[in-house]
């Protein structure tokens, strides 16, 4: 029995996975001729990660997406050093500086450190940030990390292209990118490309490509039913492609759609993040309750008075004042 070519992974390890997205490929490419920084934003499943890493691994090399250009693609990348970076990976701006230079043959913790790094080489660099939200969520990447990095980015030698889910002018204007400088962080994007979901040729050239891997050959009919469910997402088209598969592997063929989607619709369910409860404000005024309340019987006990309806809501307001409170003193901690 053949392998499930119908990878489970968040991206394309190998280029030989990867399909499709043939435009931005060639837009990125022809953005780093001239050093310019990229910004990629897109969704969760709609394939960066696998763009990223294609174009990083210089991919149409071994697995050309669009023959006619893989001559000049590798021709305009010839003089660049190409190097990826998951953000998520990274505690801190030391971790992260330190394994950049470590790519680069040298050692150092700083984008000081890294800067001087890149103005001693005779090559272009490009880094490739997939995963760049993770940095505005963590309180070890200040403002100092992302000046650090805008004039990593302003070296003459050197380009970046970041990954992420959330546009970059929207994260400086939220609030979740701030730097010291005059200049806010997102003047250093010079292009901007939204990914969307996979027009239906390029579906179809990813679904029968990645079953030739495994020696497999799709009914048009599953092909046509897995596009259309997967809307486009790479992610759910290989998940269902892989379904498939698996029916395949178990006598049916063509598989029994109705079960393929009982299945995926399982798995998504499976997978679809649990809502989180609220527990700290929870917490906080059943705490400020409780201990009013025990106030309460103390003062009432002291001055021999006797308990009221008011009574009963004056521990309640004190804990959601009390809450509300706490929640103005946590944001300004973080402002």
């Amino acid at each position: 029995m053949s392998t499930n070519p119908f990878y489970v992974g968040t991206k394309a390890e190998d280029c030989q996975q990867f399909f499709g997205r043939v435009a931005e490929v060639g837009r990125i490419v022809e953005s780093l001729a001239t050093l310019t920084t990229v910004s990629i934003i897109g969704e969760t499943q709609i394939g960066s990660s696998s763009l990223l890493s294609y174009i990083a691994q210089r991919g149409w090399e071994k697995h050309p997406i669009a023959e006619t250009e893989t001559d000049h693609w590798t021709q305009i990348l010839t003089d660049y050093d190409l190097h990826s970076f998951d953000m998520a990976l990274f505690p801190d701006t030391k971790h992260f500086f330190t394994a950049m230079l470590n790519t680069l043959g040298t050692t150092g913790h700083t984008a000081h450190d890294l800067i001087s790094a890149l103005k001693a080489r005779q090559r272009k660099v490009v880094f490739f940030l997939d995963e760049f939200d993770a940095t505005v969520n963590n309180p070890n990447f200040t403002a100092d990390f992302f000046d650090g990095l805008r004039s990593v980015a302003n070296t003459s030698t050197t380009a970046l292209v970041v990954a992420t889910k959330t546009s970059i002018p929207q994260l400086v204007s939220d609030g979740k990118i701030k730097t010291n400088s005059i200049s806010p962080f997102d003047n250093l994007i010079g292009v901007t490309i939204q990914l969307g979901p996979l027009p239906d040729n390029e579906a179809y050239d990813l679904l029968k490509g990645l079953a030739a891997l495994g020696g497999y050959t799709l009914t048009t009919e599953e092909l046509e039913f897995i596009v259309k469910e997967g809307k486009g997402y790479p992610r759910r088209l290989r998940q269902l492609g892989r379904i498939v598969i698996e029916k395949r592997q178990q006598g049916q063929k063509p598989a029994k759609f109705a079960e393929v989607k009982k299945q995926f619709a399982q798995e998504m369910q499976y997978r679809k993040p649990r809502r989180k409860i609220p527990w700290q404000p929870i917490i906080t005024i059943t705490a400020s309750i409780v201990l009013s309340l025990i106030a309460l019987f103390i003062y009432l006990d002291i001055t021999k008075r006797e308990w009221t309806t008011g009574n009963f809501i004056l521990p309640i307001v004190v804990g959601l004042a009390t809450n509300l409170i706490y929640d103005l003193w946590r944001k300004s901690q973080k402002s």
